[in-house]
């Protein structure tokens, strides 16, 4: 096994993207992502595992100094062991007291693993890994430090009041496919400012 962290200009990034992660990733979008480090894990000149490192641009967490690992792929769980042993110790020497991921530099994008399959396809942007990534993390200490789950509702019909703290000003009507441009211009303001405070 062969274990190189570099940097954005020292990655063969087309490679790095092509391990199967939680969902498609691009070079262009590693780029826009911005990692401070990358670390790869090949064996025999093929490539194994991957993963990439924040510790400079990430989201605050009380008491502690955090560090993430997201774009993360690994063919099985002995180079798991070994790349995320070498992540960790990468955000240690950076001064971080707390590791957290699979999260693609903050929950806005790509994050979290699928824990327990429903009889549903995945939906939407949900995550979607091979049922032994989640091991991968807890051999090497992680605990889940938040749990998320989805739900389908088959009867749209039913009302869905609002909280009684969304105030006025909220109108709930069907999506105009005519002008999807105005409608994803909408949704991404109504989306930047619901989550704006979520955790991560």
């Amino acid at each position: 096994m062969n274990i190189i962290l570099s940097n954005l200009q020292g990655t063969d990034l087309k490679g790095f993207c092509a391990l199967r992660g939680l969902g498609e990733l691009t070079p262009e979008q590693v780029l826009q992502h911005a990692p401070e480090a990358l670390i790869t894990l090949d064996i025999g000149g093929m490539l194994a595992a991957r993963l990439s490192l924040w510790w400079r641009n990430v989201p605050d967490y009380p008491g502690e100094r955090l560090g993430v690992i997201g774009h993360y792929s690994a063919i099985n769980a002995e180079v798991a062991d070994q790349i995320l042993e070498s992540a960790c110790l990468e955000l240690t020497r950076h001064g971080c007291t707390l590791a957290v991921g699979p999260m693609d530099g903050s929950t806005w994008r790509r994050y979290r693993l699928l824990t327990e399959r429903g009889t549903e396809p995945p939906f939407f942007l949900e995550p979607d890994n091979p049922d032994d990534w989640p091991s991968h993390f807890e051999a090497q200490g992680f605990a889940p430090l938040a749990r998320y789950y989805s739900a389908l509702n088959d009867d749209i019909r039913r009302p869905w009041p609002l909280p009684s703290q969304a105030g006025d000003g909220f109108t709930l009507r069907l999506l105009d496919p005519a002008d999807m441009e105005q409608e994803l211009h909408h949704l991404w303001g109504v989306a930047r400012h619901a989550f704006a405070s979520n955790f991560l």
